[in-house]
């Protein structure tokens, strides 16, 4: 296995956001709102949902609730974080987690990549103190390490993401991800908005904080970002199917039931079969 990488997507996987003022909690309530209008399907049901001492409600990605009077919290994780980020820019002086990621896709699909970096951690020096606090989980969908008592300002990972990415096996898409809480998870968001190409500063900031704790990222910073899917094994008639059924369908669906169903047709140039369809 060379481990050599053939793409890598970067971006955001996670953001809460606090507000402890009553005109910062009704701005952001509102502003979830037309959140969920915009990126859920109309139809779409929210669970009750607390944690915390918040109340409110749970939409799988996007999670809210208010705590007292003047109180609120706004999580957002996953696939939506980015698009929220970058359509919403949000209140760097308030958010209290925002986490980074680094996904890269590999030629040939190495399922030991973590346990392999468990046996170089195990032999790094002991005067590299971070870099030794270390957990590695095996699971039937993919090894993990994390980097860092969880819950501190900065907690690292490296697991499998070939399952969530569409793959049947393991190995072939690997996630370095960074979680930054307090005061320096504020200051990485405010650098964030201003960065000039945030992707490949994403790649960079990333790289440099598992390098700090004695791990080099397989991927390079300045090489141009790709779409992660066309790392995507499919491979028969029954495989594409149940790939466009799981990745393409729910984000079509959501786009129609916004009212985008021409340009829906139109990007996945189903134009002509769609009208014989109908005739």
């Amino acid at each position: 296995m060379t481990n050599e990488v053939i793409n890598q997507q970067a971006g955001s996987d996670w953001i809460t956001v606090t507000t402890v003022k009553s005109d910062d909690t009704e701005r952001m309530l509102a502003s979830v709102h037309e959140m969920i209008a915009q990126y859920l399907p109309h139809d779409a049901i929210g669970q009750a949902w607390s944690s915390m001492g918040y109340t409110g409600m749970n939409y799988g990605a996007i999670k809210y609730g208010r705590r007292a009077f003047n109180e609120a919290i706004l999580i957002v994780s996953g696939a939506f974080t980015e698009k929220v980020m970058i359509d919403w820019e949000m209140p760097f002086d308030r958010i209290t987690r925002l986490d980074l990621q680094v996904t890269i896709g590999l030629r040939e699909p190495n399922p030991e990549v973590a346990y392999n970096l468990r046996n170089e951690l195990r032999n790094l020096p002991s005067s590299n103190r971070t870099g030794k606090l270390w957990t590695y989980h095996s699971s039937t969908i993919g090894d993990t390490i994390n980097v860092g008592k969880r819950g501190s300002v900065k907690y690292l990972r490296l697991y499998d993401k070939s399952v969530d990415m569409g793959h049947e096996d393991t190995g072939h898409c690997w996630r370095y991800e960074v979680e930054f809480r307090g005061e320096t998870a504020k200051k990485v968001c405010h650098d964030y908005y201003r960065a000039g190409d945030r992707y490949r500063w994403i790649a960079g900031i990333v790289f440099a904080e598992f390098q700090r704790r004695g791990i080099k990222p397989l991927y390079k910073v300045n090489v141009p970002i790709s779409a992660m899917e066309t790392a995507i094994k499919v491979t028969t008639p029954d495989t594409k199917i149940q790939w466009l059924e799981r990745c393409v369908t729910p984000v079509v669906t959501q786009l129609i039931n916004l009212g985008y169903e021409a340009q829906v047709i139109h990007s996945l140039k189903l134009s002509g079969i769609y009208r014989q369809e109908v005739e």
